[in-house]
């Protein structure tokens, strides 16, 4: 498991071997505060690309930064206060 911090956001990334398919699933919780409310969102990645545990938590990190990156990029009210 691994927890980082990004712009404001905290990723909290796992993967999950799955034996049916013998390839590693990550999975990322995407959480940030805005005033009093906490906010949050799972990201699930591919069932059948990863063959190491490492290699899927890579991948689902980026993904989740990139998610970050366009929610930042759209301004709609719940946006955070940029760095």
């Amino acid at each position: 498991m691994v927890e980082i911090l990004y712009r404001h956001f905290i990723i909290t990334a796992s993967a999950q071997f799955n034996p049916a398919t013998k390839f590693w699933i990550g999975k990322a919780n995407i959480a940030f505060a805005y005033g009093r409310n906490r906010l949050s969102g799972t990201l699930t990645g591919p069932k059948d690309q990863h063959s190491s545990e490492r290699a899927a938590e890579y991948f689902i990190i980026s993904q989740a930064k990139d998610l970050i990156e366009a929610h930042l990029a759209t301004p709609t009210d719940e946006t955070v206060p940029s760095e």
